[in-house]
């Protein structure tokens, strides 16, 4: 909601599966994961999504309620551009988005915490 009324086209969709799906008819610039989906690990969804050719200016974003090091390094490992730590705040959740969509290199994925 917070990214919508931003002014950004936003795609929700509830599990792994539903975004591989819906990633066929849209090509986002960036991409919220949840760490912790249902129907599998979102950072296995990040490597798999980044194995897309279709995909490779789209930035993702890794929200996840693991902090630290560790936490880091497996999302930088996994594909992620950013790290956010829930509970995500708005401003939190739009400086990531606004991060990633600027950088034309990689970003330090410690450098936006929730």
């Amino acid at each position: 909601m917070v990214l919508g009324e931003a002014g950004h086209e936003v795609r929700v969709v509830g599990s792994a599966r539903g975004a591989l799906a819906a990633i066929a008819g849209f090509l986002p610039q960036v991409a919220l994961i949840d760490i912790g989906l249902a129907d599998m690990n979102g950072l296995e969804l990040c490597r798999l999504l980044r194995q897309q050719p279709e995909l490779n200016g789209c930035r993702f974003v890794a929200v996840t309620g693991h902090a630290g090091e560790l936490a880091i390094s497996r999302s930088v490992a996994a594909g992620f551009d950013a790290h956010v730590t829930k509970p995500a705040t708005a401003d939190g959740l739009l400086a990531a988005v606004n991060a990633v969509n600027t950088q034309s290199g990689a970003l330090r994925p410690d450098a936006i915490q929730g």
